[in-house]
């Protein structure tokens, strides 16, 4: 047993410092503490460890113990020894460097192919319990991979022997100290490997590991003192020090969680749900408030032990910024004690709110005292693989697809995934490829025994059937076709569902939007349009007008600010840096949101106002889109009540913008299907009012039914077929993707982007600048100055999405797929070069009139 002492888990670079490496017993001790405190503190951690057997709890602990001691097996091995020769010579000062070569060694999968030497795995069955729960274990430092059984170390017969001793008496320890008190032995095989597992001893080998928590040791003690008397001594204190731990609420419910609103609507119903895993989801109108509705009924399953914390993810960052602040403010009520809130996606960094979430934690780090009601602990701060662990996570969906695929540490996102309720709003939002890796999440999150809820105001049925599907609910042949509507499933039950039909007084309020139909050639406003835009906002009205396409609305908003220099024109779409679309989104929920105080102005806006901005117009202009999408703009239409509207506006007004045939030019290539585009055409020239809700299920029903119109043109049948079929491509393609075993890529955004995203979304252009000592970014800061970490959030941070028919003018790319653009400042402000500008006012365009190039392409 002595051999197992002669080995460093962890060392300090300058071998000259008292106690410069730690044992690697002690170190696989102290990883396992932190194991050991986390199931105590968690009934959640327990519940999804047993989720699959019907072993006793007792005894899963024990496994559970047993196998995080062995995440660092393969460093019983001379190879990663000598990673620190101060280290192994001064645990063994005479052992002869020159009786081994060095060689590269990763210890990881290493220890999964130990593992059978020093266990007798003599039978398939055997291994295949056995192999899962090391596979899951060795792989923290990222990849997962397929076990190899390593070769012997080029080294005298001795010294291999040594380590193969060493690594058996190790075991033996482990299984007097975790699997013998629990009547257990090696002999024994372990259950199911739960789900969660390579992300939990992941994130416990992050803390052991921390010498802020855990000392380096070198003198010897025997392991069940040092286990008792040093780790878990230790544990608890660097568990609750990371800001993960949180108590949720007593009780949840709309009156727990928002005690200063009467329920309404689908609100009423939050109470009669199951509480219990499972997945729920929601379809109501826009401004019934699901958001509400969801947090209440979170609240029902923090409460019950069924999750410790709630990440919610949305369709874009402006979408995700906009439910950070509203989280903030309902924190201290799903969480009463310490609250951890974390926003992720690519630009979270420049979130100036979050930045200040940040700023708190770090001062309870350093005062060890709360000083702020909502806080983002320091060391969950200090990574983005830990973005789900505090009890609040605000992202993007990206962030969420991220959980199932070969990006490093994928699996520590998953078991954050897990162990919270997962909320997704705006879940129509996404396409068919996102659709292939959300079903693979649901699906994932369903097996391992976690929760979810998906929102959504216009949720076809085929869609919502897609996603009870994945979860493993039964599906019955006759469906509700009510609205609003709540669908629950559990996993391999029939779904059940809740509506208002009984609760007439909770049904939502009819609302009726006035339509008018507006025949224009390519979707464009006439001049006398423009004049009555200008005119609607002389006499006070906020009006919107919405586009299909950037240069559409670059081009709208330099025509009205050509006809009047009076009346405020305000642009916002996504093709601008980051640091300027930042401004403008304030801006534009300054002017245009709940709580406006601007009157007579006019907003040019592309999709980027669908989903999740709480924005209130009081007219609403926009060109022909899908049903669904039609829908969510209308959700902007007097969004809420005000006794302020100007004269003539007192009720909503939309005006769409229709084809004086049926040739949808670039808007059909914007929305890939034309079936949707002529079939919302032909809804739109049926009546001139559309009353909500009743309008959402049969008109989204009939615009997306698989069966064909009587009258649909053939051209519209065969553009289907094509588009179905590489829906399903597109489909599929993700899905495989996501069961794919490949090599785990950096966790980066331009990687998650590309392996979330449909490639065929657009091309990334990076934009610089011409400067004397060479290119910079637009900021003036000099590209060569920056390291590599420094670059790759510059580079993002400076980089908006193009066309693909720009590619041929934009020449080729780089090796990350993006294309660099070099402008040449202008004395404007602007830059330009060629055809392309950008500016901080209106972003990057292909200018309309340059005889050099074509037309602009899209």
């Amino acid at each position: 047993m002595e051999a197992i002492y002669k080995y460093w888990g962890k060392a300090r670079a300058e071998a000259d410092a008292q106690d410069f490496c730690h044992l690697l017993p002690y170190h696989c001790l102290d990883v396992t503490a932190v194991a050991d405190a986390w199931w105590q503190s968690s009934p959640v951690i327990q519940r999804l460890m047993v989720v699959h057997g019907d072993a006793d709890p007792v005894k899963i602990h024990a496994w559970v113990l047993f196998f995080v001691a062995l995440h660092d097996l393969g460093k019983f091995d001379i190879r990663f020894q000598l990673k620190s020769i101060p280290a192994l010579l001064h645990l063994r000062p005479d052992f002869d460097l020159d009786s081994v070569e060095p060689e590269p060694y990763a210890h990881g999968p290493a220890g999964c192919g130990w593992l059978e030497h020093a266990v007798p795995l003599h039978s398939d069955d055997r291994y295949d319990c056995w192999q899962p729960w090391m596979q899951a274990v060795a792989g923290h430092h990222g990849d997962l991979s397929s076990p190899k059984i390593p070769a012997d170390p080029d080294a005298d017969e001795e010294v291999c022997r040594f380590d193969k001793e060493a690594r058996r008496a190790w075991l033996q320890s482990l299984a007097r100290l975790f699997l013998e008190p629990a009547g257990l032995s090696l002999l024994d095989d372990p259950p199911t490997c739960p789900q969660i597992m390579a992300g939990f001893c992941s994130i416990a080998d992050w803390i052991g590991s921390n010498t802020d928590w855990f000392e380096y040791r070198d003198i010897v003690q025997p392991l069940q003192e040092y286990w008792e008397a040093e780790a878990k001594k230790r544990a608890l204190f660097a568990l609750e020090s990371t800001g993960m731990l949180g108590k949720g609420p007593a009780q949840g419910g709309m009156a727990a969680i928002f005690p200063d609103c009467s329920p309404r609507q689908i609100q009423c119903l939050v109470d009669d749900l199951p509480r219990e895993a499972g997945l729920l989801l929601v379809e109501g109108p826009t401004g019934c408030g699901k958001t509400e509705f969801s947090l209440a009924y979170a609240a029902h399953l923090l409460a019950t032990g069924v999750a410790e914390a709630i990440i919610f993810a949305l369709p874009t960052q402006a979408t995700a910024n906009a439910m950070l602040n509203r989280l903030e403010k309902v924190a201290p009520n799903l969480f009463p004690g310490q609250k951890n809130v974390v926003l992720a996606h690519g630009r979270a960094s420049r979130h100036e709110g979050y930045m200040a979430l940040k700023e708190a934690g770090r001062r309870l780090t350093a005062q060890g005292e709360e000083d702020a009601a909502v806080q983002c602990a320091d060391w969950l701060a200090q990574s983005r693989k830990r973005v789900f662990l505090g009890q609040i996570g605000v992202c993007t969906i990206d962030q969420v697809l991220i959980s199932v695929l070969a990006i490093r540490h994928h699996f520590v996102r998953a078991f954050g995934v897990r162990r919270a309720v997962l909320i997704v709003d705006e879940v129509h939002a996404y396409d068919a490829y996102m659709y292939g890796l959300l079903t693979r999440v649901l699906h994932a999150q369903a097996t391992a025994g976690g929760s979810a809820i998906l929102m959504s105001a216009t949720l076809p049925a085929y869609q919502r059937d897609l996603l009870l599907d994945a979860w493993g609910g039964e599906v019955p042949e006759q469906q509700s076709s009510a609205y609003p509507l709540i669908s629950w499933a559990g996993r391999g039950t029939p779904v059940r569902y809740w509506d208002l039909k009984g609760e007439p007084a909770h049904l939502p309020e009819s609302r009726t939007v006035f339509l008018e139909r507006r025949e224009r050639v390519d979707l464009r406003l006439s001049d006398q349009d423009i004049d009555q835009v200008i005119q609607a906002a002389n006499e006070g009205a906020c009006v919107a007008v919405i586009c299909n396409l950037v240069s559409e609305a670059q081009g709208l908003w330099r025509r009205l600010r050509e006809r009047s220099s009076q009346v405020p024109v305000d642009l916002f779409h996504a093709r601008y840096l980051f640091a300027d679309r930042q401004v403008i989104e304030q801006r534009v929920m300054e002017y245009y949101g709940r709580d406006r105080m601007a009157t007579g102005r006019i907003l040019v806006a592309t999709q980027v106002v669908e989903q999740s901005l709480d924005l209130d117009f009081d007219w609403l202009i926009t060109q022909l889109c899908p049903v669904d999408l039609l829908f969510q703009r209308m959700g902007r239409l007097h969004r809420h009540p005000r006794t302020d509207r100007p004269a003539g506006f007192e009720d909503p007004r939309c005006t769409v913008l229709l084809p004086p045939d049926e040739q949808y030019g670039l808007h059909e290539v914007i929305y890939q299907c034309r079936r949707v585009l002529w079939r919302t055409h032909r809804r739109l020239q049926e009546t001139d009012r559309i009353t909500f809700p009743d309008v959402y299920r049969p008109w989204i029903e009939s615009v997306y039914a698989e069966e064909a119109w009587l009258d649909e043109p053939e051209a519209v049948l065969q553009n289907w077929e094509t588009f179905q079929n590489s829906a399903l491509g597109k489909f599929f393609g993700a899905r495989q993707l996501a069961e794919a075993d490949m090599m785990p890529l950096q966790d980066t955004d331009a990687n998650a982007a590309a392996m979330t995203r449909d490639g065929d979304n657009g091309l990334k252009v990076l934009l610089l600048q011409s400067m004397p000592q060479g290119p910079a970014y637009l900021n003036g800061r000099q590209e060569s100055a920056l390291d590599d970490f420094e670059r790759r959030e510059a580079e993002d941070l400076n980089a908006v999405n193009a066309p693909k028919g720009w590619k041929a003018a934009l020449g080729n790319p780089d090796e990350h797929g993006r294309y660099r653009l070099i402008l040449e400042p202008q004395a404007d402000g602007s830059w330009s070069v060629g055809a392309m500008r950008y500016s901080r006012e209106i972003g990057l365009e292909w200018r309309e009139g340059d005889s050099s190039l074509p037309s602009q392409p899209q």
